[in-house]
């Protein structure tokens, strides 16, 4: 059905030019978190936060919007939880993507609290989500991101100096699943965090042969802490210089990885007369 229509038509379909085929997606898992930086839609959070980065912005789909950046052009939509997200990634890969990126938050589940902000990167999911069972079946719950992109960007941010941690997440249906008993129980299966997006996105993105990685900060110790209504006004402001190292991740990773191989139209080169 949907997922085995041609390339082609998907394109043809969301009248998407090969011109304007985008080289990597940006997907930035987030829905109510948005209203911590007084935006209402998440549009409109997505597009503050990349205008003076992305030139030449303008919509590809109702929830989207493509930039050109260093001679890439970038999709970047949102999402919310398994479903969401998959349909966005499976569509932009449609449409050409060849590196997924995932921003986001996830919540902490170490018996040592995580601070508020700090960067994340997941160096594999468990697919608790169950949208990615219809890509890749129940077997081999284990996902992982793309390990070249992984550990370029692992040396990247250690160049940089930027306070970050790696490790194993558990990728959720629904935050209202997060119960104490369940959480207690992945603590002690030792994942870092949980969250909603990450297992889906590593396997839509395995499915289709594209490369993938997760960049999230934290945002609230499920695991025993401060949860998302306790976070003092210090700690809101850490998440959002968070979001904004994100940004600059996030692009930095697709000037990395993020050049296509396709060859965009040009004029064809005539022979000289001889």
């Amino acid at each position: 059905m949907y997922r085995e229509l041609s390339k082609k038509n998907w394109r043809n379909w969301w009248k998407v030019s090969p011109d304007e085929q985008p080289d990597v997606l940006i997907v930035w898992g987030i829905f109510k978190s948005i209203k911590e930086e007084g935006y209402w839609l998440v549009t409109d959070f997505l597009k503050d936060k990349f205008k003076d980065q992305l030139k030449n912005l303008r919509p590809i789909s109702p929830h989207a919007f493509i930039g050109d950046y260093k001679g890439i052009k970038i999709a970047v939509t949102h999402a919310y939880g398994g479903a969401f997200s998959g349909d966005q990634v499976q569509h932009f890969i449609k449409l050409g993507a060849k590196l997924v990126i995932l921003l986001g938050h996830f919540g902490g589940l170490t018996k040592k609290k995580i601070p508020v902000g700090k960067i994340f990167i997941p160096t594999s999911a468990y697919r608790a989500d169950g949208t990615s069972y219809y890509f890749l079946g129940r077997s081999r719950r284990i996902i992982e991101p793309s390990k070249e992109v992984v550990k370029w960007l692992e040396k990247y941010l250690d160049k940089k100096g930027i306070p970050h941690i790696a490790g194993p997440i558990r990728t959720v249906s629904t935050m209202l699943g997060q119960t104490n008993q369940r959480v207690s129980k992945w603590q002690q299966e030792k994942f870092i965090g949980v969250d909603l997006e990450s297992a889906v996105v590593f396997s839509i993105a395995k499915f289709n042969k594209v490369k993938s990685i997760s960049i999230l900060h934290h945002s609230d110790h499920v695991g025993g802490g401060k949860l998302l209504n306790e976070v003092s006004p210090k700690e809101l402001e850490e998440k959002k210089k968070a979001r904004k190292i994100l940004v600059s991740l996030a692009l930095e990773t697709a000037k990395k990885f993020g050049k296509s191989k396709k060859i965009r139209s040009s004029k064809k080169k005539t022979r000289p007369r001889a």
